[in-house]
């Protein structure tokens, strides 16, 4: 059976794609649950590692990558929660308070979320996406 080609730029894209996707997804949980579930960063590092790896196939940057871009979605996504629920209890625009007050928003995120488990959850996240990414990526078609 023939070796999965190597598709780098695809990859990559549907790596950003799967994010997009997770980064509303991770952002709908917290907003709605009122806490942190750091099981869902989990599925983030999963899902973005798995498109990588299937449309990327066999590019040795992908996994790498599929870590960077876990990190950055599972980040984003407790940034995009967070101006969610803002823009839910004090009625500021949501654009206003993720582009405008983007500094005061890291600041809360930084005072609110950074802690020994959270760190433990990104850490398994970055994980997640680079070896499902290197796995999905070897498999044979």
């Amino acid at each position: 059976m023939p070796q999965r080609p190597e598709r780098f730029g695809l990859g990559l894209l549907a790596g950003l794609g799967a994010a997009v996707v997770a980064i509303v997804f991770y952002a709908a949980v917290l907003h709605f649950t009122n806490h942190q579930v750091g099981y869902v960063a989990i599925v983030v590092g999963l899902v973005v590692g798995a498109a990588m790896g299937k449309v990327g196939g066999r590019s040795a940057g992908l996994p790498v990558m599929a870590a960077v871009i876990s990190l950055l979605a599972v980040w984003l996504g407790q940034l995009v929660g967070m101006a969610w629920t803002i823009n839910h209890m004090y009625g500021i625009p949501f654009t206003e308070v993720l582009f405008t007050h983007f500094n005061d928003l890291v600041k809360a995120w930084k005072d609110s979320f950074v802690s020994a488990m959270d760190v433990l959850f990104f850490a398994i996240a970055g994980a997640e996406g680079f070896v499902i990414a290197r796995r999905a990526g070897q498999a044979q078609r």
